[in-house]
């Protein structure tokens, strides 16, 4: 599974408009941001921070959490 692309379709999922890697989560709406980190915690079962600065940054810790675990 590309883990990038997967963080990338739930922010789109979460109502998020074109978001790439590059995407910074300052600048989202505060509760589709949440949504979709909730629903990433969810699906992986993996407990997430929330002071991640892009989606590419996201992608990386979660798929070093889902290796580590």
């Amino acid at each position: 599974m590309d883990i990038t692309r997967h963080v990338i379709d739930c922010f789109q999922n979460a109502g998020v408009v074109d978001p790439d890697k590059g995407t910074r989560l300052a600048h989202l709406d505060k509760d589709k941001c949440e949504f979709a980190l909730m629903w990433l915690e969810i699906c992986h079962g993996i407990p997430l921070d929330r002071d991640y600065r892009t989606l590419g940054e996201l992608a990386e810790a979660l798929d070093e959490a889902i290796r580590f675990r």
